[in-house]
């Protein structure tokens, strides 16, 4: 009997705690209802349920008449027919090529959440563009989250000969050249110090 007691002890904590996490809502919580849900690692669907999203979280999957009384009624949406599945990614992107025009190209980022690609992966540019490019995607839902790497680590040598091939000095200013390791620390810091997320290192003159 106490054996049983314990498990119905653990149940109502689990209970609770659910509970609990789905209380905690905000007045800008949103449900989604009737969604078809895709299960990318097995390929299963689960039909008509319903997500509440708060706070860019899902905070719980199941039946609309468990959840809509957690949301207000205008931030309820129904998703009859349509088919609701992680966010996928584009992990090598260059954007700062999109546009020569700032504006245009900030409203191109949103054909990456258009077709579903909701989170980027931009591998190195032209820091000064790339900067106001994360900045827009933290400020509107409409473009995809973007990690950011800057300026690209690259063999000094290689940089001058692609320089000289394609009669090309503003691609120094693209990368950052390396010919000793004593060079990496500082230049290194530097880099973090953009506020990059990631760094970029290609032709490195040496394994150090």
């Amino acid at each position: 009997m106490k054996k049983n007691n314990n498990k119905l002890f653990l149940l109502l904590i689990v209970l609770i705690s659910a509970c609990n996490i789905v209380d905690k809502r905000s007045d800008t919580a949103v449900l989604l209802y009737d969604a078809n849900i895709i299960d990318v690692e097995t390929g299963l669907l689960s039909k008509s349920k319903a997500i509440l999203i708060d706070s860019g979280r899902i905070i719980s999957v199941g039946n609309k008449e468990e959840l809509q009384k957690f949301v207000l009624s205008n931030n309820q949406r129904n998703l009859e027919g349509k088919y609701v599945m992680p966010g996928l990614w584009d992990s090598h992107v260059h954007i700062d090529k999109l546009a020569d025009d700032m504006d245009h190209a900030k409203e191109m980022l949103s054909l990456y959440t258009l077709n579903g690609v909701t989170s980027i992966r931009e591998m190195g540019g032209d820091w000064n563009k790339l900067k106001e490019f994360k900045q827009h995607c933290e400020q509107t839902h409409y473009a995809p989250s973007s990690y950011t790497a800057g300026p690209i680590f690259e063999n000094k040598a290689y940089i001058d000969w692609i320089v000289e091939i394609d009669n090309d000095p503003s691609f120094r200013k693209l990368r950052i050249g390396l010919e000793t390791p004593d060079q990496v620390p500082p230049l290194l810091d530097s880099v973090v110090n953009l506020g990059v997320d990631i760094i970029k290192i290609r032709t490195a003159p040496s394994p150090e």
